[in-house]
């Protein structure tokens, strides 16, 4: 083969080794610069456009001096090129200025190029922008401070609602005493709504450390929203209506009341976010049937019959590919916040089996719209209350209650007494198997706290049961999830009572309990995995 066309190949693989080059550096994830020996720039790539906003007409043949910021002094830039003068490659982190004034920080290297006779000719620099790293470590550092002051607000909340169920019950035994035409009945009702609303307090501290368990129950959904848009009236801000437009005859739905609670509260305050300068909220309710083109067009969503809860603000509203990831976690359009409020909307609303949808317009405001499968045909439900009447007497049955904390442990026993019940005191778990273990009669039920020392209030359940095969289980607590029984058999949803309790609400899950076969009630050690 002639010279000649040795040297026509050798130049056609060159061409294509260096656009092959070109082509990598230009699609890189990295801003890459080039610049001559006095720092004028030459090339930069598309990841550079991408980082700073500039193109690359707007920075070639300008010095890098106009992309520094003021997060660096001069020594910081004279350390710099000291070091390239020496031909030493340099590497380090470098807040540089964007296009529209902002700062990013870039973890960056900088390397002389060098002609044959040993000149700095070139400096090549390599950017990667740590925007989006250091956004996830402030949020992963922000988790955990939120993570830690939620263990500490459960902790607390979960005291709270301990000495709430004495405070409650109390006040319904002295009223009961207390003839209903003395001015003092105003008085303890005061003291009664004023409990009520402490618990209300306390479940939002449950769900913020988000250390409630689970617990589902049949609920008026106009109820729940009468309670909190009361608690957070005056929280909104005196320049925002919060409005409440019930539907009458409304159905019911079977949720988590916490979790409920958890819903109306982020939407609320979502609703006030978009409105600095004033507004109004209105959460309104209707009883709706999807059909099956709803279903088809939506999902995970079965026909059927639904509440349908709508929270409209009159806020700034959202542009078309704002609202279309609303509900992705960590999104946010604040300038501060975990991004997390509506995708925490969105899981609970899909795990109650409904759907959540979001319609905005820029200037006029948001309407989101929340449908949940309706339980109806049931009658109204009784609102309850301290002075509520036993419905649901005893018939003798003897009842262990285990429950460290004193007061309560003495509020349930006497409650239970003056209804027809025996009782047998324990004041832990390990107590509580001793009684048993000393006690020759049958014990139809087990009353325990979830979280008590020595022995939890599930593996007591366990241990008891497996002494006293027939024996039913009434769990009671306010918080951890965590302590619930696991498995794909467990302790039934209608067996756990939240703290505080009423004297009514106790009387009927015990008599709900006693009357029900042994059978339906299972308990499984979880399985090992």
């Amino acid at each position: 083969m002639e010279a000649s066309a040795l040297n026509l190949m050798s130049r056609n693989v060159l061409a294509e080794e260096s656009a092959l080059l070109s082509y990598a550096v230009e699609h890189m994830g990295e801003a890459v610069v080039i610049t001559d020996a006095d720092g004028n720039i030459e090339y930069v790539n598309g990841a550079f456009e991408t980082a700073t906003g500039y193109r690359r007409d707007e920075v070639c043949g300008k010095n890098t001096h106009f992309l520094r910021s003021d997060r660096h002094d001069r020594a910081f830039f004279d350390e710099i090129s000291e070091a390239l003068r020496r031909g030493e490659v340099w590497k380090g982190r470098i807040f540089n200025r964007r296009k529209d004034g902002t700062t990013h920080e870039t973890d960056t290297t900088i390397t002389p190029f060098r002609d044959s006779s040993g000149r700095t000719i070139h400096h090549v620099a390599i950017a990667r922008d740590l925007t989006r790293d250091l956004k996830l470590d402030e949020r992963m550092q922000q988790a955990s401070r939120m993570d830690a002051i939620g263990q500490l607000s459960g902790g607390i909340a979960h005291d709270f609602n301990n000495l709430l169920s004495v405070i409650i019950n109390y006040i319904g035994f002295v009223s009961r005493e207390i003839p209903a035409t003395l001015p003092l009945q105003q008085d303890i009702a005061e003291i009664q709504k004023a409990a009520f609303r402490a618990a209300a307090l306390s479940r939002q501290l449950l769900v913020f450390s988000r250390q409630r368990t689970v617990a589902l129950e049949i609920i008026d959904v106009d109820e729940a929203i009468r309670a909190i848009v009361n608690l957070l009236r005056r929280t909104v801000g005196a320049n925002i209506e919060l409005r409440h437009d019930p539907a009458p005859e409304l159905w019911r739905t079977k949720a988590d009341r916490g979790q409920l609670e958890q819903i109306l509260v982020n939407l609320i305050i979502n609703a006030r976010d978009a409105m600095p300068n004033g507004g109004s909220v209105v959460l309104s309710t209707t009883n709706v049937a999807l059909d099956h083109e709803f279903a088809r067009r939506h999902p995970g969503v079965a026909p059927g019959h639904y509440v349908r809860l709508t929270v409209t603000d009159t806020g700034c509203g959202m542009a078309p590919d704002v609202s279309a990831r609303a509900f992705e976690p960590f999104f946010t359009t604040k300038a501060t916040g975990t991004g997390l409020g509506l995708a925490t909307v969105f899981g609970i609303v899909k795990g109650f089996g409904g759907n959540i949808s979001i319609d905005s317009e820029p200037a006029k405001g948001t309407s989101i719209e929340i449908n949940l499968p309706a339980v109806p045909d049931l009658a109204p439900m009784a609102t309850a209350t301290g002075t509520e009447s036993a419905s649901a007497p005893g018939r003798g049955e003897t009842v262990l209650v285990a429950e460290d904390h004193d007061a309560v442990r003495t509020i349930a026993c006497r409650i239970l007494e003056s209804n027809g019940y025996k009782t047998i005191a324990a004041t832990d778990g390990v107590d509580a198997l001793t009684a048993s273990d000393a006690h020759h009669g049958p014990i139809d039920l087990l009353i325990t706290d979830l979280v008590m020392p020595l022995l939890s209030g599930r593996e007591l359940a366990l241990r008891l049961r497996e002494r006293r095969p027939q024996i039913k289980i009434l769990l009671m607590s306010s918080y951890r999830e965590k302590d619930m029984p696991r498995g794909q058999a467990t302790i039934a949803l209608l067996d756990f009572m939240m703290k505080p309790f009423t004297e009514s609400e106790l009387l009927r899950r015990v008599r709900e309990l006693l009357d029900r076969p042994a059978s339906d009630t299972i308990i499984e050690r979880p399985k090992k995995t």
